[in-house]
């Protein structure tokens, strides 16, 4: 039989005819003999000769062992180097592993605070208010829930941590804290986010382990959430509408989603309450002694961050449980594993608060000797959410209706504090970009570090003294209450910070407050004497733990018997210079009560002309930072 010609009929994968290319001619025929350019008869293609364009063999290179027999790859961190804008999350692991060599878990605490090796890349990167909002979450909620990270990383990670390189770890932590602590972001952005970072690390072969640690979680991560402790739930952000917007789009969280505003509580909330009763001393153990042993060099951080800055942050969008009054915005709530990830909250409560919220073992244990367990429950969840924005109005410039109207109309959500002078602001904000900042018409400041000014009870005309004023909050709040008269005196160990005081008075327009260098000792200090004096002394910061949020890394229990007699120091040189009748008020935003009523107690002592007039100690969360205040009056 005469062989069949064949007719080209072109179909829907057939390749369009190319000019020049003789392979498909409009007869269909392909003439006898010829065969396309670098196309070779089945076995006759050239022994090692590949097309041109054909890209590389495939298979392993000749004499390369297969993936599993080959020896672990060495750490091979390198700093990003990449052309082009960075995104959130390339600013975030940097700021991370910049922050994690400086060996804070290590107990060396050496350089800058994560809070400014973020600001440091912050100024350089031209982002959005949304971009800037989401690199801040990242690094202060992965450092602020390390413990929890990593408790729930041990779970899935088979490898001892030490046999983990540090990089690889870090990026781990900020994909496990998306994962399942920022439920705004969908799963698989979070995955195949944190994957791509590893390539610009210069480490590509880190990429298919952190895939399959994330997507193992991610399946044993549920949408159920309980307001209980248990061994297989994770305490999680609650939506709050008394805290700026999350990092979102409309269609990740609805309007629909937000909760209502909780009715505000005017004035402080004490302690005294919450407190556990002492137990009565017995013959077998002593009375309950807070000393801790001494650190050569306590980590301190600024007791009043007067920000000019506030970045927006992500909360997570979950239907939150309500406790016994229909409270919401009290109400904690757990996102439950289909996994067990801490230890029993029934048998092991400290363990559990420790590891599930995130807290050094030793601060759990002097909460827990002091309050019960509820209140340690409110305070660790507390902590762990991202804080509020205070505005104080500069009412030597405006009233307080009016600036809240201007915030209005600029379509802030902003609602009356509980201070003669406070805003809450309860949406999103760069503080520099709200009507009236540059005129002067406000500060950033926390209800209770408003408190300690107005407990002092600034007079016209008098002479006041700040002995520790930076970065200023409380120094320039005292002017404003002098109303154009007196004099303030804010001084400060470091001329750049008071750098940062001066622009504030520049920007508020303060005509009666100057700053003042002195030295560490406070023996170069200004002239006395004073008619008041306000001590708003370096402590703990366990007050203002959600404000800073490696502050819990970077304290330990010696700090607490190292500070105190720092903050002595500087209560009994601050006195020396007040004159007799006049008024000291002795301030710190910690809760523990050597640093606080203890300092207090050991001046009194020694210096039988004072008089304890009143102190307070502020409730972290009711409604503002946890803080302690004593006014302290001269008689003679």
């Amino acid at each position: 039989m005469p062989k069949r010609e064949r007719t080209f009929r072109p179909g829907k994968n057939a390749r369009k005819h190319v000019q020049g290319d003789d392979t498909q001619r409009p007869g269909g025929k392909r003439p006898a003999g010829k065969r396309p350019a670098g196309k070779h008869p089945a076995g006759k293609r050239p022994p090692g000769k590949r097309p041109e364009g054909a890209g590389p063999p495939r298979g392993r290179p000749p004499g390369k062992p297969p993936a599993h027999k080959r020896p672990a790859e060495p750490p091979a961190y390198r700093a990003p180097t990449t052309f082009g804008r960075k995104s959130p999350r390339q600013v975030a692991i940097e700021v991370l592993l910049a922050y994690g060599q400086r060996g804070v878990l290590r107990g060396e605490n050496v350089g800058p605070n994560v809070s400014q090796l973020l600001d440091d890349r912050l100024q350089t990167a031209a982002f959005s208010p949304a971009d800037r909002g989401l690199a801040t979450e990242l690094v202060f909620g992965t450092v602020r829930r390390r413990a929890t990270v990593d408790a729930i990383l041990k779970g899935y990670v088979q490898r001892p941590r030490e046999d983990v390189q540090d990089g690889l770890w870090e990026l781990l932590r900020l994909g496990v804290y998306q994962l399942v602590l920022m439920s705004a972001i969908p799963p698989h952005a979070a995955i195949h986010e944190t994957v791509g970072l590893a390539e610009l690390l210069g480490s590509p072969q880190w990429k298919g382990f952190i895939n399959g640690v994330l997507r193992n979680i991610s399946r044993e991560l549920t949408d159920e959430f309980v307001n209980a402790p248990a061994e297989d739930a994770v305490p999680v952000p609650r939506p709050d509408a008394t805290k700026p917007d999350a990092h979102r789009t409309a269609a990740h969280r609805p309007e629909s989603a937000t909760p209502p505003v909780p009715e505000r509580r005017a004035g402080p909330v004490m302690l005294a309450d919450l407190i556990k009763a002492p137990a009565a001393p017995t013959a077998d153990a002593p009375p309950n002694d807070d000393s801790v042993e001494v650190s050569p060099e306590p980590a301190v951080a600024e007791p009043d961050a007067g920000l000019e800055e506030v970045r927006e942050v992500a909360t997570p969008v979950v239907s939150a449980p309500t406790d016994a009054d229909g409270d919401q915005s009290s109400a904690m709530i757990y996102r439950k594993f289909r996994s067990l990830l801490f230890p029993n909250p029934e048998e092991r409560f400290a363990e559990y608060v420790a590891g599930a919220f995130s807290y050094p073992d030793w601060l759990v244990d002097r909460w827990l000797a002091r309050y019960e367990d509820e209140e340690v429950l409110r305070l660790a969840n507390w902590f762990n959410q991202s804080p509020s924005l205070t505005l104080r109005t500069n009412l030597e410039r405006t009233t307080r209706e009016r600036l809240l109207q201007t915030l209005r109309t600029s379509g802030a959500r902003v609602s009356v504090g509980g201070t003669a002078a406070a805003i809450q602001v309860e949406s999103a904000a760069r503080v520099i970009d709200l009507p009236g900042f540059h005129e002067g018409w406000f500060s950033v400041q926390d209800e209770s570090a408003q408190a300690a000014v107005e407990l002092l009870d600034p007079q016209p005309g008098e002479r006041i003294l700040d002995l520790c004023a930076a970065p200023g909050g409380k120094a320039t709040y005292i002017a404003e209450r002098l109303a154009g008269t007196g004099e303030v005196v804010a001084c400060d160990v470091q001329q750049r910070r008071l750098d940062q005081i001066d622009e504030s008075i520049s920007r508020l327009r303060l005509s009666n407050i100057r700053t003042q260098l002195i030295d560490a000792e406070s023996t170069q200090v200004p002239d006395g004497p004073f008619d008041a004096a306000l001590v708003d002394v370096p402590c703990s910061n366990t007050g203002v733990l959600g404000k800073r949020a490696d502050v819990r890394w970077r304290i330990g229990p010696s700090d607490l018997r190292e500070l105190p007699r720092l903050q002595q120091r500087l209560l009994e040189r601050a006195i020396s210079l007040v004159k007799s009748g006049g008024r000291v008020v002795y301030s710190t935003c910690s809760l523990e009560p050597e640093e606080n009523r203890g300092v207090v107690d050991q001046v009194l002592a020694a210096n039988r002309s004072l008089r304890l007039v009143s102190d307070v100690t502020h409730a972290p969360g009711q409604p503002g930072d946890g803080a302690y205040q004593a006014l302290l009056l001269i008689e003679g």
